[in-house]
């Protein structure tokens, strides 16, 4: 999903907003990418998902995760701890974090590939990803998200 027009098939997943604040991902058109921010005048502890359509594995032999993103505004803690990319089988309710190699730097506004992401533990089964946003009253960053990929390193479509 590249976000050029629209947040596309991803939906939104609220657990918990501060008093203060409706939402914290919303699409931005002028931009194209999908922006998740717990911040109007002041920070708000917030936690919401960003979460990907079922994403079917089957026949897939190295199924990798990429997307660009990045981070600023985060005045406490680390993009690692708010900002996480975590997967689960479509039928599951718990999900599982993911490793992003390539993190924002929080250092402005400067987009980083996120890097291969391995789901080879995911083949055959039918899976959803979810981007993770947690913030607090100290910190509560920016995280900006576009052109999100599953794609088979080993080269079968998916």
């Amino acid at each position: 999903e590249s976000f050029k027009t629209s947040q596309g098939k991803f939906t939104i997943e609220n657990v918990s907003l501060a008093e203060g604040i409706s939402y914290v991902w919303s699409y931005d058109a002028s931009n194209q990418y999908m922006k998740g921010s717990a911040y109007n005048n002041a920070a708000y502890a917030a936690e919401s998902w960003l979460v990907s359509p079922k994403i079917n594995m089957t026949g897939a032999t190295t199924p990798v995760l990429t997307f660009t993103h990045l981070v600023n505004k985060l005045d406490a803690g680390t993009p690692a701890e708010c900002f996480t990319v975590n997967v689960k089988e479509s039928t599951a309710t718990e999900w599982t974090a993911l490793e992003i190699p390539q993190h924002g730097k929080n250092d402005g506004w400067n987009w980083v590939e996120s890097g291969d992401i391995d789901l080879s533990a995911y083949v055959g089964k039918t899976i959803q990803i979810g981007f993770k946003y947690i913030s607090s009253t100290s910190a509560a960053g920016t995280w900006e998200i576009k052109d999100v990929v599953v794609y088979d390193a080993g080269g079968v479509a998916m």
